[in-house]
């Protein structure tokens, strides 16, 4: 492997498990017990597993990607613990030459403590830290994201579940908005209009999608659908055409800042990518960024009267501040042409997911360790077309450590991987 190809990103997240013991002929053990101590520190020898925590590796220049390890988890873990297994992967990682410059979960509780045993903290009234200094090289950075499908499918959670998000006033003057409050009431009413309709003009909502079930809230499809670019132009028709308020012109400018903001952090062109080729469309899109951090650092989910700080808020102001660092870093240190942000996501993990569960939706723990050293060993990565996530058509990197790296250069400016529509770049 080439220097720039060595860059990387940590990914890890859980999978459910059914509980149950299990003799594993291979080993000669019985398995289906935690490997992870719980919230409290214990490992209670009575403990059953209940997930499957799985952790990965991906790659930031080159489309790579390589399962490393897994535990077996209760009904809890103790992120003290998790942090010790992240330090030894990293640690592992770094001697044979791949450095890791991020590690991407998700907005559980768990790994809200494990961001703040690292020390990263976002909020309202406090001075955000995005990361930490990196286990190996003093003199590096290991930045922590919350994964982006997850953020847009929490951020249609408060919406489906009755929440309004009021803007701040600034905004609403800025962009001459008719009123502050973005609801799920206008794109209602648009359903319902959509379906007396001979022509539809929102076809890619459906009802269900305003009220999504347990596994639909688990689909990023759904919540892109719902928040869409598609559904705030069939809103300001709707209104133009005066079947709606014009309060609904609120929530179609809401919808289109957060279409856009998951297209930037979820880049897999170079038109969406973020890159010092257009100066001026690079200029836009950092500001973009710090207009969106700006906007969610003001704004208030819940009702008139009762409103408080959210999660969803705080993963994404850290993802928008970790991704301005992480552009700074790879285009300005390292000289890469383009940074695209999807290589941060975990895709690449929910695919393997999506193949762990193609026999058994909830599998066991022997049956989860047999599967991931097929999928791993066969490099089978091929995700079940229900699947929830895009798929990621990454290619394994087994063997990684056999791949004998140059003499770090801390200016490596050689080809990094152009994605495919690099003769698209006089249309930016």
């Amino acid at each position: 492997m080439k220097e720039h190809e060595r860059h990387a990103v940590l990914m890890l997240d859980e999978i459910q498990l059914s509980s149950g013991l299990a003799f594993d002929q291979t080993t000669g053990t019985v398995i289906g017990r935690p490997t992870l101590p719980l919230t409290n520190g214990s490992l209670p020898h009575a403990a059953g597993a209940m997930h499957g925590l799985l952790f990965m590796l991906g790659g930031v220049t080159q489309r790579w990607k390589q399962t490393v390890a897994y535990h077996l988890t209760g009904n809890s873990f103790s992120s003290a613990a998790v942090q010790e297994q992240l330090i030894e992967i990293i640690q592992e990682c770094e001697t044979i030459g791949v450095r890791i410059d991020a590690v991407v979960r998700d907005m559980g509780g768990g790994n809200m403590a494990l961001w703040r045993d690292f020390g990263i903290v976002v909020g309202k009234q406090s001075v955000s830290r995005v990361s930490c200094c990196h286990p190996v090289d003093q003199n590096r950075k290991l930045y922590f994201m919350a994964d982006i499908a997850h953020l847009l499918k929490n951020l249609r959670n408060h919406l489906t579940r009755g929440q309004s998000i009021f803007l701040p006033e600034n905004v609403v003057e800025k962009h001459k908005l008719p009123s502050n409050e973005d609801n799920l009431v206008p794109i209602q009413k648009l359903v319902e209009i959509d379906s007396e309709l001979h022509i539809n003009i929102a076809p890619h909502l459906k009802p269900s999608f305003l009220d999504p079930g347990h596994y639909e809230k688990m689909k990023v499809g759904p919540a892109f659908s719902l928040l869409n670019h598609d559904t705030a132009t069939a809103l300001r028709f709707l209104v133009q055409r005066g079947d709606l308020p014009q309060e609904a012109l609120t929530t179609a400018w809401f919808i289109v800042t957060i279409y856009r903001w998951f297209k930037v952090l979820t880049s897999r062109t170079t038109k969406l990518g973020i890159s010092k080729v257009n100066d001026q469309k690079y200029e836009d899109s950092l500001i973009f960024l710090k207009d969106i951090v700006t906007f969610f650092t003001d704004l208030k989910i819940g009702s008139s009267s009762k409103h408080v700080w959210k999660p969803v808020q705080t993963g994404i102001i850290l993802v928008c501040k970790v991704a301005l660092e992480l552009q700074h870093y790879y285009l300005n240190e390292k000289g890469f042409f383009f940074v695209l942000l999807s290589r941060f996501a975990q895709d690449a993990l929910e695919n393997l997911f999506s193949t762990l569960r193609a026999k058994n939706a909830v599998p066991k723990a022997l049956q989860f360790r047999s599967a991931i050293r097929a999928a791993t060993l066969a490099e089978f990565f091929w995700p079940s077309r229900s699947g929830s996530y895009a798929i990621d058509d990454a290619p394994s990197q087994v063997g990684i450590e056999n791949c004998h790296a140059r003499a770090p250069n801390s200016n490596d400016t050689e080809a990094v991987e152009y994605p495919s529509d690099i003769l698209d770049i006089s249309m930016m």
